[in-house]
């Protein structure tokens, strides 16, 4: 922070320790040696408002914020991040809780951190102190955490024993038998869940950008999202602006009015409060800016958008037209696209699926195929900027539409009746599974109901032997007497609520009915078709 102990650098550095008179005696010390002023304390006295903006100043650019150590105690350990524009972390003591430990490197070794973290620890200067070889273990330990959790992403909890171990002088205790047994079989349960998690979540990551793509939730779109929402309630629209630490799309927020104020809450900048954030809607841009936010489909601002719009698809004030002709670069012969609503209900009136599709054909000849129908979407609809079709053009699809009674239309509508029963036939196995895995919830909930009872009746059954053996009754008896029976009771009916339930589960999906509507109608229109009937009009 001061190499040169007068010139202050931009860099920075979070001491952690365990106690609060050490944090104390840490802060006066500093004091003494000139870092008043750039100095923050978080400890567990600190309040949660205060705790924040310590953590704002820590987190923005050391330009701006004079702030360069932050001294704080565990309580600083978990849930703050101070990875944006440091990487140096300083342990002044180790504490015995590895956990803590490793909550404490993780505040700056997250997502986000440009840098290699560097974690420091004291090492005694000789080993002739009483303390000495503690102080070498406790090293050890605080560089083997660190290095596990790199290598694994958590602590191992034999960790605990061996620290035990060492200032006890008693070795671990291994179970044996079939409490040993019992616990290798949870354990092994514990790890073949967290396997299955571990593929689900890279199958998740491998498709992640195709499924954004086949939904299309692009930056551009989303974008367009919020400044339609924006026309719509007559505000004006996000400003671009250039930012040289990010290749994303960035915007600042103008000034809207009272009904946007509640989706805006959060976008203030934490030390200059009314002083709006800048906002993008690519990913790609997380932990590049430390005070960009990320608008992603769950944001406020997005989610006030989406209702704007919603709102406003139907009724006869309606603003929003669900009928548009735009004219498409390179595509070869006009297309009229619907996009639909699929929503499927299961017995009960259960909606088990719902998603939009869409159906393409051409103006002159048969149905579209359906890669076809996407390719064509992609270009009309994701482009960054759409060219709308002249008037006349409009006229004349509005001619053609109606003519030869409604026939354009009709195959439209017929096409888009065999897209929704394709689409139901290709997520049928996906409701199979889910059927399968609720179904399979709901026997593992009744089996482990069933074998807790099963083990405290067998616990209060063994008592009842033992105060029968007393040859005396008290109200103690009488009650655990009443608690068997209730238990056999309700055993009993475990089977019958079981068979119940998954019947029930299984009536859920079962005589599924597709509901589908029209949402748009969107002509595609061919540049040679857009320019001829511009020519003709």
């Amino acid at each position: 922070c001061r190499p040169d102990g007068k010139n202050w650098t931009n860099e920075r550095v979070v001491v952690f320790t365990e106690y609060a008179d050490t944090l104390a005696w840490i802060v006066g010390v500093l004091g003494q040696q000139g870092y008043a002023g750039r100095l923050e304390v978080i400890q567990g006295s600190t309040p949660a408002d205060e705790r924040e903006d310590i953590r704002a100043r820590f987190a923005a650019n050391p330009a701006e914020e004079k702030v360069r150590v932050l001294v704080a105690t565990d309580a600083a350990g978990e849930g703050i991040d101070l990875q944006a524009y440091c990487h140096r972390l300083v342990n002044f003591d180790v504490p015995f809780n590895p956990s803590r430990l490793e909550q404490r490197i993780g505040r700056i070794d997250r997502y986000g951190q440009t840098e290699t973290p560097e974690v420091y620890y004291f090492a005694p200067e000789t080993r002739g102190s009483l303390y000495a070889g503690d102080a070498e273990f406790l090293r050890r330990i605080g560089e083997k955490i660190t290095t596990e959790a790199q290598d694994l992403g958590a602590v191992n909890p034999l960790i605990d024993d061996e620290i035990s171990g060492h200032f006890t002088g008693k070795k671990p205790v291994r179970d044996t038998g079939k409490a040993q047994a019992r616990d290798n079989q949870e354990i092994n349960k514990v790890m073949a869940g967290s396997l299955e998690l571990n593929r689900q979540l890279t199958e998740l990551g491998r498709t992640y950008a195709e499924r954004k793509e086949d939904m299309h939730l692009t930056p551009a779109a989303s974008r367009r999202v919020v400044d339609a929402a924006l026309d719509l309630t007559d505000q004006p629209r996000l400003v671009p602006t250039g930012h040289p630490d990010t290749d994303a799309e960035v915007f600042d927020v103008p000034n809207l009015d009272r009904r946007w104020q509640p989706a805006l809450a959060g976008l203030d900048t934490r030390l200059k409060p009314g002083e709006m954030r800048p906002i993008t809607f690519d990913d790609r841009a997380l932990g590049q800016m430390p005070d960009l936010v990320y608008v992603h489909l769950g944001h406020a601002v997005m989610q006030k958008a989406a209702r704007t719009l919603r709102g406003s698809l139907f009724g006869s004030d309606s603003k929003v037209r669900r009928v548009t002709a735009v004219v498409v670069p390179g595509l070869e012969v006009s297309c009229a696209a619907a996009m639909s609503r699929l929503v499927l209900v299961g017995r009960g009136g259960l909606r088990l699926h719902e998603e939009v599709f869409v159906t393409g054909i051409r103006f002159r000849g048969h149905a579209m195929a359906a890669d076809k129908v996407h390719a064509l979407l992609d270009n009309a609809l994701d482009a960054h900027r759409l060219e709308l079709a002249s008037k006349s053009a409009r006229r004349r699809l509005e001619a053609a539409w109606q003519a030869d009674g409604g026939r354009l239309r009709h195959r439209l509508e017929e096409a888009m009746t065999r897209r929704a029963a394709a689409r139901q036939e290709a997520v049928q196995e996906s409701l199979d599974k889910r059927l399968a895995v609720d179904t399979e919830r709901a026997r593992a909930i009744f089996g482990a109901f069933r074998l807790n009872l099963n083990d405290s009746l067998r616990r209060l059954r063994g008592e009842e032997e033992q105060q029968q053996a007393m040859l005396w009754a008290d109200e103690q008896q009488r009650q655990r007497l009443f608690d068997i029976r209730q238990m056999e009771d309700r055993l009993a009916s475990l089977d019958g609520e079981e068979r119940r339930e998954i019947a029930g589960i299984k009536e859920r999906y079962a005589d599924i009915k597709p509901y589908v509507s029209a949402v748009a109608l969107v002509f595609a229109i061919a540049p040679g078709d857009a320019a001829q009937w511009e020519a003709s009009r």
